[in-house]
């Protein structure tokens, strides 16, 4: 009778320490995404679904040179979120640590695009009935 008392004491602080754990985690990379000073726009790109969880790819650029950034999350991505404009902000001696605001879609500019590192490229699709080429555009 006393081990049982003594085992669910130990049990009951082990889940007390694992959520003291985990909330001070979560609070420290709050303030580390605060501390971050840069903020630009980021283009997402592909989701990948796990058992129980899934990713966000995403790109941006700092300083002219490209980064792949990636968001983890317990839920599922909707797949709406792809091939948009979001606000991310990172941290500027070190752009791999970085976070993307999902809740801040933004609809920029050619201007704001080309001052955020992105580029305009001229591609040409085949139009088979016509056997013309049609001239598109698309931002990288």
């Amino acid at each position: 009778m006393k081990n049982n008392k003594i085992y669910f004491a130990f049990v009951t602080l082990l889940i007390i320490a694992f959520f003291a754990i985990n909330e001070h985690n979560k609070r420290q990379r709050k303030e580390e995404i605060e501390n971050y000073n840069e903020t630009t726009i980021a283009f997402t790109l592909e989701i990948k679904h796990y058992e129980d969880s899934s990713e966000l790819k995403f790109y941006f650029y700092s300083n002219g040179k490209l980064f792949i950034g990636k968001k983890h999350s317990n839920d599922y991505f909707n797949k709406s979120i792809l091939n948009r404009y979001y606000l991310v902000k990172y941290d500027a001696e070190n752009p791999k640590k970085n976070y993307i605001h999902l809740n801040e879609e933004i609809q920029p500019d050619s201007i704001t695009l080309t001052k955020a590192g992105f580029k305009c490229v001229t591609y040409y699709e085949h139009d088979i009935p016509t056997n013309t080429y049609i001239k598109k555009h698309k931002w990288e």
